[in-house]
C-alpha cells in the first residue's frame, strides 16, 4: 500500500471529529471459481480513504434507492462542489471493538473512480448515510 499525501483536508462527518486520516493506494480485487474449477479474476487499484472517529456514522432518513447507500460530497477551498460519490455500503468498511468502552471507530472508504486530481482540490469531504 502508498501512502498519498493531502495536505489540510477537512473531513466533514456531521457531529463526528476525525482524529486521524490518511488516503492510502490499495490494491483490490475479486475471484470467483466454479465447481469445474474454472473461473474468472480481477483486480484493480483504488484510493482508499482512512479515518478514526469516536462515533459511528449515523443514519439518516433517505428514499428507499439510498438504502445502505453513503453519498459523499468533495468540495474545494472555495465551498465549490467538484464532485459528488454515490456507494454501497459494501465499498465502506467500518472496524469496532464494541467490548472496550469508548472504542473507536476506524474506517476505510474505497474511492474507486474518484480522480485523484479532484481529491488533491478538495479541501473538505462530507459524508452521509442513508438509513
Amino acid at each position: 500500500m502508498h501512502h498519498l499525501e493531502q495536505q489540510n483536508v477537512v473531513y466533514y462527518l456531521p457531529r463526528l471529529q476525525i482524529s486521524d486520516k490518511l488516503l492510502v493506494l490499495a490494491a483490490d480485487g475479486q475471484t470467483y471459481t466454479s465447481f469445474d474449477n474454472s473461473g474468472w479474476a480481477y483486480g484493480y487499484q483504488s484510493v482508499h480513504l482512512e479515518f478514526i472517529t469516536q462515533k459511528e456514522i449515523k443514519k439518516i432518513p433517505g428514499d428507499r434507492k439510498d438504502k445502505d447507500n453513503y453519498s459523499l460530497t468533495f468540495i474545494n477551498h472555495e465551498n465549490v462542489i467538484l464532485f459528488s460519490l454515490n456507494l454501497r455500503n459494501y465499498s465502506v468498511k467500518k472496524y469496532h471493538n464494541p467490548d472496550i468502552e469508548n472504542s473507536q471507530f476506524f474506517y476505510s472508504i474505497d474511492l474507486i473512480d474518484t480522480q485523484v486530481l479532484v481529491l488533491d482540490k478538495t479541501k473538505r469531504i462530507n459524508i452521509y448515510r442513508y438509513n
